[in-house]
């Protein structure tokens, strides 16, 4: 599972000026406290301070009384109207919107470990694959020079094919120029189409020569570089808005990526209210349960 920060980051409410009610809540709340204590007949002829002192009873009863349990409900009903939401509903017109070319480094310096970095990225590739299945890819590799092995195409059996008899030895020109595979995707890529495109250079960081003073696509698309080993990012990668996400042994980078999709589909919709998922009914389960602790016996409010 993705860290919980991730989801942090996209949590906010719907319908924030609701929060404006709470102020009337603690409100009450002092009421609801200053008139059980003045319907004490021990609170008329003692100070507050040391009748405190001599309450008799558990700390369990002293804690369950109306006052507390007004506050309790009436704020959670004000975060339940508020509407918290950090989930974006299900769009399948911008679903439809969404394109992910894969772009992978295959040079030698991707099998200088007995080809373990190489098979790592497949893997990786297919479970990203097995997790947007319903997503358009297309496949490129790249070293001295850039290929595309599949075009934009829902036919991830056709990835898979390909996948297995792709190696360093198989390319025409090494080296390492990641500016030529971008400058491939410049025909496959369609803005107009596809407006929430990601580029995911899957590579280990390896250092170019010289850096193409050159920028690619401007800020619409998202671009990740999917590191195979821990490695400063190449600054030709930094130029071009590249943030780096290390593979690791688990599905968490996986998920990270799905994440940062949703993010790329959040910004498009923001400000759009009916985009997010209202989960303040989530709320409703634990206020339906404090209304049943009205009905002990004592559970009576006094403004008289």
């Amino acid at each position: 599972m993705p860290e919980l920060s991730l989801y942090w980051q996209d949590f906010h409410f719907l319908r924030p000026w609701v929060l404006l009610f709470i102020a009337p809540v603690l409100l009450l709340y002092g009421l609801a406290r200053w008139q059980a204590q003045q319907d004490s007949l021990w609170g008329r002829a003692i100070k507050v301070e040391y009748l405190e002192l001599l309450g008799v009873g558990s700390p369990a009863r002293a804690w369950l009384n109306p006052a507390r349990l007004l506050l309790i409900s009436c704020t959670l009903a004000v975060l339940a109207a508020a509407g918290p939401s950090w989930k974006m509903k299900a769009n399948p017109l911008q679903q439809k919107q969404q394109a992910i070319f894969l772009v992978l480094q295959l040079n030698a310096s991707m099998q200088d470990d007995g080809e373990e970095q190489l098979l790592r990225a497949k893997l990786k590739i297919r479970r990203l694959m097995a997790a947007h299945k319903s997503t358009p890819m297309s496949l490129l590799v790249f070293s001295g020079s850039a290929h595309t092995v599949l075009p934009l195409s829902l036919d991830q059996q056709a990835i898979h094919l390909y996948l297995s008899d792709l190696s360093a030895g198989i390319m025409p020109e090494e080296g390492f120029r990641p500016d030529r595979a971008l400058q491939a995707l410049d025909a496959q890529i369609d803005p107009e189409h596809f407006s929430q495109s990601s580029v995911i250079v899957i590579g280990n960081d390896e250092m170019m020569s010289h850096v193409v003073p050159s920028e690619f696509w401007g800020q619409g698309i998202l671009k990740i570089h999917w590191s195979t080993k821990a490695h400063e990012l190449d600054e030709f990668y930094r130029q071009q808005g590249f943030q780096q996400l290390l593979m690791d042994h688990t599905s968490d980078d996986v998920d990270h990526i799905a994440w940062l999709l949703k993010r790329q589909q959040s910004r498009q919709s923001q400000g759009e209210e009916d985009n997010w998922q209202d989960a303040g009914y989530v709320l409703l389960w634990p206020l339906l349960l404090l209304a049943l602790l009205w009905f002990r016996r004592g559970m009576v409010l006094s403004w008289v």
